[in-house]
């Protein structure tokens, strides 16, 4: 028996925002060591990861709680699931996230 995600049609129609935020990026000048981090943490959270990568660890908590990255931004796993993770690094084609699945990753040319 399959179950059914609630939550699909909402992460679903949040997918494209998540690509324009990152062009958005890039349009405003952000360095590229900020442009990569921001698709290796979606690429750790595409994997289940809390997006805690390089230098920026241990998210920026004001209240001191300790709250992880995916957690501070993506509040509910339930509503952003792996899988809105992984639908944001396939589309946007970022090898960090395809050179981690074998299944994705470019075929040998012979």
């Amino acid at each position: 028996m399959s179950t059914v995600d609630p939550f699909e049609p909402y992460w679903r129609s949040c997918v494209p925002g998540a690509m324009a935020h990152y062009w958005d990026m890039v349009d405003d000048g952000y360095p590229e060591e900020q442009l990569r981090l921001h698709r290796m943490r979606f690429a750790d959270m595409a994997c289940g990861g809390d997006g805690e990568i390089g230098w920026f660890t241990e998210y920026d908590d004001p209240s001191g709680e300790g709250k992880l990255y995916r957690d501070a931004e993506f509040q509910d796993r339930a509503e952003f699931p792996d899988e809105f993770f992984q639908e944001v690094c396939i589309l946007m084609k970022w090898d960090e996230y395809l050179f981690q699945r074998e299944d994705l990753k470019p075929k040998p040319q012979k």
